[in-house]
């Protein structure tokens, strides 16, 4: 998928994709929450709908710089393979 925003295009298939939550209403499946990086450093979402809740949209939306992106994060559980990905680029540490 690809939007403009800004003036600037963003890709998740040249993207790197560093986190991937799926997203659950009363129990079924209805999407995902995606944390993608550009090869700039620019950190977006990508967040995608089946239509199980009506208040989730498919969609890019920017995020912008790590301090972003690590409040994005917030909360959220990652596995290893995850935790290596965000820990190269700095958006999390060891507590």
């Amino acid at each position: 998928m690809k939007k403009i925003i800004n003036g600037k295009t963003y890709n998740t298939d040249t993207a790197k994709m560093l986190f991937e939550e799926s997203i659950y209403c009363n129990g079924n499946y209805c999407g995902s929450d995606d944390l993608y990086v550009t090869k700039s450093g620019v950190f977006f979402a990508h967040e995608t709908s089946n239509g199980q809740n009506l208040y989730r949209r498919s969609g890019i939306y920017l995020i912008g710089d790590k301090e972003s992106a690590m409040t994005w994060l917030n909360g959220r559980e990652i596995n290893d393979e995850e935790y290596k990905r965000l820990n190269e680029h700095g958006l999390i540490v060891e507590a």
